[in-house]
């Protein structure tokens, strides 16, 4: 599963919300995904029908959690577990700690999960579990600490975002997604995969031919509690939009 490739986090920094969450899930456009839905387990979240995992979830007490690769290094001959079970098993509570114990033993990953209350980070690659303190987070697939023109621009959007209120502010980030222009070569990381490429990669956006972004999502907690679960797909024309509203 290739995972979410950007996300932006807003934490306890906006006025109206503790948490609001942008990001794009990239993936080949043949791979086979249902829409967000709620499990038995409680979780909602899409699915990807391979391994049966997910890039984003949340549950009605609001655990969540979202999932990128990292594009550089090798991938892992027989890999523990896909990156997708850890969404499910943070977001459930199931064996959460056996799976980060494992890490080492799975592909590239960048993980962000938190409570309504917290928000923490880990990858398998150089980062140990933390919690991170308040503040405007974005990632794609290098670590959280490494700066992309793409994070770069994401994270002045969610500044920007600050002035933005409840329908405005999703559309707001819908738009900030949905930016397709390229950064220039000279700005661009070198991941191992040759500028062309990096080139097609470098914008929040992503539209190859066989390869792109398939959904878009914006997740707002509110002081009370509440969430909102809004998700475009991106697959098809014309766009299609789940919505869900959670209550604590």
């Amino acid at each position: 599963m290739r995972a979410l490739c950007i996300i932006g986090v807003m934490y306890e920094a906006h006025p109206d919300y503790r948490l609001v969450l942008a990001a794009n899930r990239d993936e080949f456009k043949s791979r086979p995904t249902a829409r967000p839905f709620f499990r038995e387990s409680g979780m909602l979240a899409g699915k990807d029908k391979l391994q049966g995992g997910t890039w984003l979830g949340i549950n009605r007490e609001g655990r969540f959690a979202a999932v990128t690769n990292i594009r550089r290094g090798d991938p892992v001959p027989k890999p523990a577990f896909s990156r997708g079970k850890l969404v499910p098993a943070w977001v459930n509570n199931e064996n959460f700690n056996d799976y980060l114990a494992k890490r080492y033993e799975a592909d590239g990953f960048n993980l962000l999960y938190g409570t309504t209350d917290t928000l923490h980070y880990v990858n398998n690659k150089e980062h140990f579990p933390r919690l991170l303190e308040p503040g405007i987070y974005s990632l794609s697939n290098a670590d959280l600490y490494t700066s992309w023109p793409k994070t770069e621009q994401l994270r002045h959007d969610l500044i920007e975002a600050k002035t933005q209120r409840e329908e405005s502010l999703i559309n707001y980030l819908f738009s900030v997604l949905a930016r397709r222009d390229p950064f220039p070569d000279e700005l661009l990381p070198d991941t191992g995969v040759g500028v062309e490429l990096e080139r097609q990669l470098s914008s929040a956006f992503i539209d190859m031919p066989e390869y792109g972004t398939r959904c878009s999502t914006v997740v707002l907690i509110d002081r009370e509690g509440s969430c909102q679960f809004v998700e475009r797909s991106t697959s098809g024309e014309p766009e299609i939009r789940h919505e869900f509203v959670i209550k604590p």
